[in-house]
C-alpha cells in the first residue's frame, strides 16, 4: 500500500494478461520438465515444437533484441499464477541449499585448478542461479560436454544478451568494454538447479577438470 499510492492512478489503469498467455505461463513448468526428463532422447525437440505451437511464450520477443520493452507488461498477476508461485516459495529453502552445496561441491574441485578462475571472497549466504568459472578453453568444453549430453548454460556468453541483440539500437559498439568481452567469450556456468543431482553436478565438473590433461595429451 505503501508503495502503491505514488502510482496510485497508473496501478489502476494495469490490467491482467490475457488467459492464452496465462496459460502458457501454467504450461510452462509442466512441458519443461517433461523436456528436461527426455531431453537426451528428443526432450528438445518437443520443446521447439512446443514453442512453435505457441504453447509456450518465447523467453524474448523480437522487439526486446531492439530495446524494445514486451508490449504484455506490466500487468496484475492473476491467481492461478500468484498460487504457482507461493508452492515455489514454499520449497524456497530446499531449493537455495542445493544451489549452495552444488557450488560448495565445484568450489573444491576446481579451487586448486591455476587456470581456471572461480569467485572468490564472496558472501557465504550467496545463492547460485549459476556457478561461473573463467577458462579460457570454455567454448571448446562447451562443444564437447554438448556432444556428451551435458547441459551447461549459455548465460553471459554473448557481451549483450540475447544473441542476436542489434548493437546499434542499443548503442553499443565492439570495444566498448573489453573486460566484459574477454569474460564473454571465456565463461561458462555449471548448473545448480534441483534437477542436477550431486552425481550429476561430480561429473560435470570432474569432466572439466580432466580437460586440461586431456589437452596436455594431445598436445
Amino acid at each position: 500500500e505503501h508503495f502503491k499510492k505514488p502510482f496510485e492512478h497508473e496501478y489502476r489503469e494495469i490490467k491482467y494478461p490475457n488467459i492464452f498467455w496465462m496459460l502458457q505461463q501454467l504450461l510452462h513448468p509442466l512441458i519443461t520438465s517433461f523436456v528436461l526428463l527426455t531431453y537426451n532422447f528428443g526432450g528438445k525437440y518437443i520443446l521447439y515444437g512446443a514453442q512453435k505451437l505457441r504453447l509456450l511464450s518465447m523467453a524474448i520477443t523480437e522487439g526486446e533484441r531492439y530495446g524494445e520493452k514486451p508490449k504484455y507488461f506490466p500487468r496484475l498477476l492473476p491467481e492461478p499464477l500468484c498460487a504457482l508461485a507461493l508452492n515455489q516459495f514454499n520449497k524456497l529453502d530446499k531449493l537455495n541449499k542445493h544451489r549452495r552445496d552444488l557450488a560448495t561441491m565445484y568450489e573444491d574441485v576446481l579451487r586448486d585448478r591455476a587456470d581456471i578462475v572461480i569467485v572468490e571472497n564472496y558472501d557465504k549466504g550467496a545463492v547460485w542461479l549459476r556457478y561461473p568459472i573463467i577458462y579460457n578453453d570454455a567454448r571448446e568444453i562447451f562443444q564437447e560436454a554438448k556432444e556428451r549430453n551435458m547441459i551447461l548454460g549459455t548465460w553471459y556468453r554473448e557481451i549483450v544478451a540475447p544473441l542476436g541483440t542489434n548493437f546499434d539500437a542499443i548503442d553499443y559498439k565492439m570495444g566498448d568494454n573489453k573486460i566484459a568481452e574477454y569474460v564473454a567469450l571465456r565463461i561458462l556456468n555449471l548448473p545448480t538447479n534441483i534437477r542436477t543431482s550431486k552425481l550429476e553436478a561430480g561429473e560435470v565438473v570432474s569432466f572439466i577438470k580432466a580437460h586440461g590433461w586431456r589437452k596436455k595429451f594431445r598436445e
